[in-house]
């Protein structure tokens, strides 16, 4: 009996001592797992139960040092995609990413302003239903992204508003094994197509402004031989110079008589209108002549 006595009170002490720390190490678990990132096992024992606990607390170093790691890391990511989101969205292009089938996945801020939508309203829609100029170039674009070969569409143009605008447009495949996907890059370069149309407009003029003085030298060396023979003729049949009177005795008339003659005729308002058109045609050359010019001409008071 007695014997039996010391069994059992040995018995229960050796199951306290085995219960105990184990009931320990499932306490650490489980405040573990709700967060207490910091609780670790007490080591009270060089038996296998103290160094399982030794085991368990190097474990969770380790797991600490790995979540730590991780974070950090998560970090990173973070920043460095938030970094290259705020590059994406300041650059002054539209950029869309689609599918294949010209799904949106995710598009940039300027294409969120040209299109309307708000942020997070574009995934999901089509590039058509967004962009719908884009309907003719709807093949071309597939298949670029699906043969992953770069596309550059050119100027495209689009009304909107009873306003022309202009459209650069290029597709940008992705090089990504197993997805079709690539980056729908527009740029507005209405701007740029009117200057380049001004300056087309304005080497035009300069090529008129060519041509219009070397007319202006042609007409005026006829014109001015027109006007100098009508003041020649004018003087020979109107004016009592010797000459006339000379030739006109020689002749047989008179001066009076040509004159009146010349009067009754309208010889004289006849010269005189040619004199005056040639004058306007005159008028007309140094017009011209002045707009061929690059620069103006000035006068100003000189000390001869």
């Amino acid at each position: 009996l007695i014997a039996l006595i010391l069994g059992l009170v040995f018995s229960i002490v050796q199951t306290r001592n085995i219960t105990k720390p184990i009931f320990h190490l499932i306490n650490v678990f489980e405040k573990y797992g709700n967060g207490d990132f910091k609780i670790r096992a007490n080591v009270k024992s060089t038996d296998e139960i103290g160094l399982f606990a030794k085991k368990l607390n190097v474990m969770l170093d380790q797991i600490n040092q790995f979540a730590d790691e991780l974070k950090q890391s998560e970090a990173e990511m973070t920043r460095l995609r938030n970094y290259l989101k705020s590059i994406i969205d300041s650059m002054p292009s539209v950029l869309v990413v689609v599918d294949e089938s010209g799904k949106i996945i995710q598009c940039n801020r300027e294409a969120h302003r040209v299109s309307g939508l708000s942020e997070g309203n574009g995934a999901g829609k089509t590039l058509i239903e967004i962009f719908p100029y884009l309907e003719i170039y709807r093949d071309a674009i597939e298949n670029s992204i699906v043969e992953k070969e770069p596309l550059n569409l050119g100027k495209v143009s689009h009304e909107a508003e009873v306003q022309l605008y202009f459209y650069d447009i290029t597709v940008f495949p992705l090089n990504i094994i197993g997805f079709n996907q690539g980056v729908i890059r527009i740029d507005d370069i209405t701007e740029r197509v009117r200057l380049e149309e001004m300056m087309v407009q304005s080497e035009k003029m300069m090529s008129v402004g060519g041509l219009a003085a070397g007319m202006a030298h042609e007409i005026n060396n006829p014109l001015a031989g027109i006007l100098q023979n009508m003041q020649v003729l004018s003087n020979r049949i109107l004016d009592k110079i010797p000459a006339n009177l000379e030739a006109a005795e020689k002749s047989g008339l008179s001066m009076e008589s040509m004159q009146e003659y010349a009067r009754i005729r309208n010889i004289d308002r006849l010269i005189e209108s040619v004199v005056n058109s040639g004058k306007r045609a005159a008028k007309i050359v140094n017009n011209m002549l002045s707009f061929s010019r690059k620069s103006e001409s000035r006068r100003s008071p000189m000390d001869i």
